[in-house]
């Protein structure tokens, strides 16, 4: 009896554990940054990291209840972006993930910036969205040798899940659409940091001006990991519902190693 019930009280403890510690474990330790976009304060967005950076929206951008998952922003493809503070932990190396929902509304040979860490082309962190042959793209490291470029023509008012993939440890980059690979390369060129915000909805050419999204955006989430193909298809089920799953299968591992004791 004394037995079952130190079990039954671990069992609890890990319980608790999951609940007051969301990103502890799982997929979720290894995450970086997490917008879900379903709640807009003033003009501050909430990062649901443990980070929990600050998203301040700037021009034409606002919160739009139509996301792909409750709720989301509009960006107006004009004058419409998100800027998060600089942090060293947003400049990525190595293996990690960047991804989002996006719906454009505007594709028209222009460049139109999901996600983008850079000043200039020769400290890129990394950038993702829709390029001027209106393809989906995903550029990582100085000097674009990374560039992973969709042939195909994205269309508007369609939800699309987009994600840009660097693992530094197969030495691969990875464009995925809709869960699937659609571009996928050998790694090359040197990692970079720099000082610049890290900017949603738009990317700052040489000129010091921004390239626009026009459309909504919603769960934008970064991981200092590299995604698998299947952890992508999961989480595209609701990104929240994906880290809590992920917490949910750690914690039943450390409970059949307590069984086991």
């Amino acid at each position: 009896m004394r037995q079952i019930s130190f079990i039954f009280l671990a069992f609890t403890v890990l319980i608790l554990a999951c609940g007051f510690s969301f990103h502890a474990e799982g997929a979720g330790k290894d995450l970086v940054l997490y917008f879900p976009f379903d709640q807009v304060t003033g003009d501050i967005v909430e990062d649901q990291s443990d980070n929990g950076f600050e998203g301040v929206l700037v021009g034409g951008v606002e919160f739009s209840e139509v996301g792909k998952h409750d709720g989301a922003l509009s960006f107006d493809g004009s004058t419409g972006l998100v800027k998060v503070e600089d942090d060293d932990k947003l400049d990525m190396e190595g293996s990690y993930t960047v991804m989002a929902w996006a719906y454009p509304i505007i594709v028209d040979g222009g460049f139109r910036w999901i996600a983008d860490k850079s000043n200039t082309n020769t400290d890129l962190n990394f950038i993702l969205g829709i390029s001027s042959n209106n393809g989906w793209r995903f550029i990582t490291r100085k000097n674009l040798p990374n560039d992973l470029l969709d042939a195909e023509v994205v269309a508007t008012e369609k939800w699309y899940h987009i994600a840009g993939v660097q693992d530094g440890d197969k030495g691969e980059v990875f464009l995925y659409i809709d869960g699937k690979v659609a571009v996928k390369k050998a790694l090359a060129g040197d990692e970079t940091k720099n000082d610049g915000y890290l900017s949603i909805g738009c990317r700052k050419d040489a000129g010091n001006t921004c390239q626009f999204f026009g459309g909504i955006i919603d769960e934008l989430a970064i991981f200092s990991k590299a995604l698998t193909g299947a952890e992508i298809n999961r989480s595209m089920k609701g990104l929240g519902d994906f880290l809590a799953v992920s917490q949910f299968s750690h914690l039943a591992t450390n409970w059949g190693n307590i069984k086991a004791q």
